[in-house]
């Protein structure tokens, strides 16, 4: 009897292999099946960087995330090699590039700091990345002896991204913004009046020349601290020198009572006017008629204009918060700068009263200004400030300002309906009252706690701020506290630095000062009842 033959089944197709990230086959993306077996596509995997919000592959990452590594790399495999003899950093199912980003790239993080070193970070990022040359001059400064001879063009170009950007020139150079004298405002008065082509009217007078003060409007930091300090009842500061003028706000409204005013004012020896267009104290933004009238007063009294832009610089939306719409009309004299850039003077040429002054060319100008000492400044800082305006530059953050500022004033508003929010964009300023029970760090002000975000690419994406907040954020503020590295050590509660004695939160992953925990029974109660992010 002949063999009964069966038939075998159809066998079905093996499936292709496929990156489950971009969802491309091995074929697709290059890789032979013997590379397959290899591992080339569990390395592409791993790497890989998915679909763009429209379902186009992104592929490998085309540069090291390291910063400063200028290595590139083509395949899956090369970039594995590189991690791990470059940077000993081994890619596996458990450090993949997700981990890489968290490493690198912490800016793509949200953070509930809101203090960032009392408003003096802009970034996550190292301005000393910002760009290759900043990067090299960074590691030539560490040796002082030959870097001594580039400091002097560093500060040249620094002064051009700075004058690009902002559109003042900077003058000189200081270790905190309150270093700033009237008698060095005086002596820049006085030198752009002996350089001038044509002669002006107006000059300086005696007093002005002799003694020569500053003025300031009331609420301001400059009326605080330093040797500006004008005065105020803030308990943490006293009051030194000569009793200075403490203007009210309200004179603005009244343009033929501020003119007197500042007319006495310059018969007086004041020189100059410090104002900001929003109040650090309390986050008031001045009126666009207080604005033009403060400068129409100034020009026509002949006292010089100073805007305080040491914290509302890029933050308020716009390079330096006088250059606002609201207030284009008109650009001061001077501007004080600082925090995230290093604090100094800068100029405005078309200002109030400089524009009066034909100096032919200000390169010439600049250079014989540059003889005096002032400009010398720690080539750390020169870079570090460097860096920070081309990252704003490149990035937009006076546009990012706003967008970070609009999600967190959002968030604010359905958590605590009706709450008074101050400020402007990503300056936010909060009632304490509120504050004390947000758990989020900021800035204290006696009434008001300032809340300062970075400008970074995760506090633009609003899902994950608004995953920081309420009952649901105890897994991502553990996660901040793992990968970000490090934890402020200022009170969650009051926002004050909690100096020696504090306890931490597990939950909320804040520190509670002594102060708040012994005195402020109901602040401190919502934690230890574990009602906090509630």
């Amino acid at each position: 009897m002949p063999p009964i033959r069966t038939s075998k089944p159809p066998t079905e197709p093996a499936e292709e292999p496929t990156c489950r990230e971009c969802r491309q086959t091995a074929h697709v993306l290059g890789i032979k099946i013997d590379r397959v077996k290899k591992g080339d596509l569990v390395a592409h995997e791993r790497l890989c960087q998915g679909l763009d919000p429209t379902g186009k592959p992104l592929g490998l990452p085309t540069a090291c995330l390291a910063p400063g590594c200028e290595i590139t790399a083509d395949g899956a495999l090369a970039w594995v090699h590189h991690y791990r003899r470059v940077h000993t950093i081994s890619i596996s199912l458990e450090f993949t590039l997700k981990q890489l980003r968290l490493r690198y790239q912490k800016d793509l993080l949200p953070d509930f700091d809101m203090n960032a070193g009392w408003g003096s970070h802009l970034t996550k990022q190292s301005p000393f990345f910002a760009s290759l040359e900043i990067q090299k001059l960074h590691n030539e400064s560490s040796n002082p002896w030959s870097f001594t001879p580039k400091h002097k063009d560093v500060l040249q170009k620094f002064r051009s991204s700075f004058r690009e950007f902002f559109g003042a020139t900077p003058l000189s150079f200081h270790q905190h913004v309150s270093d700033i004298s009237p008698i060095l405002v005086a002596r820049v008065i006085t030198f752009l009046e002996e350089n001038s082509v044509e002669p002006v009217s107006g000059k300086i007078t005696a007093s002005q020349r002799k003694a020569p003060q500053f003025a300031a409007f009331e609420g301001q930091f400059g009326a605080y601290y330093g040797p500006l300090a004008h005065g105020g009842s803030n308990n943490e500061s006293h009051r030194i020198g000569p009793t200075p003028i403490i203007l009210s706000l309200d004179l603005a409204s009244n343009k033929e009572k501020l003119k007197t005013k500042f007319k006495s004012l310059v018969k007086a020896g004041y020189i100059a006017v410090i104002m900001e267009v929003v109040r650090q104290t309390d986050g008031h933004i001045l009126s666009q008629l207080q604005w033009e009238a403060i400068c129409q007063c100034c020009q026509s009294t002949g006292l010089y204009l100073i805007v305080d832009e040491s914290l509302t610089a890029i933050r308020c939306g716009a390079p330096f918060g006088h250059q606002l719409p609201q207030f284009c009309n008109y650009k001061p004299s001077f501007v004080f700068f600082g925090k995230a850039l290093s604090p100094g003077l800068g100029i405005f040429w078309d200002g109030v009263r400089i524009d009066r002054f034909e100096v032919g060319e200000r390169a010439d100008v600049l250079a014989l200004w540059d003889f005096l000492p002032s400009l010398v400044q720690e080539p750390a800082a020169t870079l570090r400030s460097w860096g920070t305006i081309v990252l704003a530059q490149r990035e937009d953050w006076p546009k990012r300002a706003k967008n970070v500022g609009r999600i967190l004033r959002d968030v604010l508003r359905e958590m605590y309906p009706g709450v008074d929010l101050r400020g402007e964009a990503a300056l936010i300023y909060i009632p304490t009252t509120v504050s004390r029970i947000a758990d989020v760090i900021g800035a204290a002000t006696p009434t008001y706690c300032r809340w300062m975000p970075y400008l970074d690419l995760g506090m633009m994406e609003e899902r994950q701020v608004r995953a920081m907040f309420g009952t649901q954020s105890h897994s991502l503020r553990q996660t901040l506290k793992v990968t970000l590295g490090r934890m402020n050590k200022f009170c969650i509660i009051c926002s004050e630095e909690a100096a020696d004695s504090f306890d931490f939160c597990e939950r909320c992953c804040g520190h509670i000062c002594s102060v708040c925990k012994g005195e402020d029974g109901s602040s401190f109660q919502r934690h230890s009842e574990g009602r906090y992010l509630a």
